[in-house]
């Protein structure tokens, strides 16, 4: 019998071995980082319990720890800011902040009821907006076979220009692309002028010039479509049978 006994429990020893083996492997094994780009040169980068968001030379750096989420701030690859937060309900308070000069030297500021309580929407800010585009493009996939999406222009000869937002137009010709905030009519107009290479990289010509990786073509690209759509939208508008009241914009929206 002793025989037979010690076989049944090397198998089941073999067998646990091999299941906290493969528990192991599940835990160390970090999950494939994941990309997303929004509009504005926003790139979001998820990995594991880790979300980085960039944009032009800033990064936010926020790793989540049960209820505590601790962020740092980089300016041109120089850590500024690491703040930390614990959620308290509906909103969150920081529990500790330090800010750090060029040499790395970090100075803690005082957290006893210097700092308020901060809403949980404000402070999971960045997942909220992956949350949010990712929806966006589950939308777009579901509907892309019935509703055709608008897509930027390449390359064209003649100049496009695009309503973006309130005092800032977008012009496009070839391959430039100017970005031009403010009015004419009240100086002065900041313009940035891009330059696009296909779908895969963007260099800024004006404006302390720097070549991009393709977050930011994405972006630009998103901010034309964006703007094609709300002219789309706006052309089959119905005008209402009686007049409504409403503000009229000035030539130049008051700054």
């Amino acid at each position: 019998m002793r025989p037979i006994l010690f076989a049944k429990e090397h198998r089941m020893r073999s067998r646990s071995i091999i299941s906290a083996a493969v528990v192991v492997l599940t835990a160390t094994t970090p999950l494939p980082a994941q990309s997303i780009a929004t509009s504005g040169g926003v790139e979001y980068r998820i990995s594991g319990d880790t979300i980085w968001r960039r944009r032009d030379t800033t990064m936010t750096r926020s790793v989540f720890k049960g209820d505590t989420l601790e962020r740092t701030y980089s300016l041109n690859g120089q850590r500024r800011t690491l703040t930390t937060y614990v959620q308290n309900g509906d909103s969150a308070r920081v529990i500790d902040h330090r800010t750090f000069d060029t040499q790395g030297t970090a100075t803690r500021s005082p957290t006893d009821g210097s700092f308020r309580a901060v809403p949980m929407p404000i402070v999971d800010i960045d997942g909220q907006a992956i949350l949010l585009a990712m929806r966006m493009e589950r939308t777009r996939e579901m509907t892309s076979a019935y509703v055709t999406r608008p897509t930027m222009p390449e390359s064209p000869s003649a100049s496009h220009e695009y309503a973006f937002r309130a005092n800032t137009r977008i012009v496009q010709i070839g391959d430039t692309i100017r970005y031009i905030m403010g009015c004419e009519a009240a100086p002065p107009v900041d313009t940035t002028t891009y330059l696009m290479f296909g779908a895969d990289s963007v260099r800024r010509l004006s404006r302390a010039p720097r070549t991009f990786d393709r977050y930011l073509n994405t972006a630009i690209r998103a901010d034309i479509e964006s703007a094609i759509i709300r002219r789309s939208a706006a052309s089959r508008d119905v005008p209402p049978s009686t007049p409504v009241p409403a503000l009229r914009r000035w030539p130049c929206d008051r700054r």
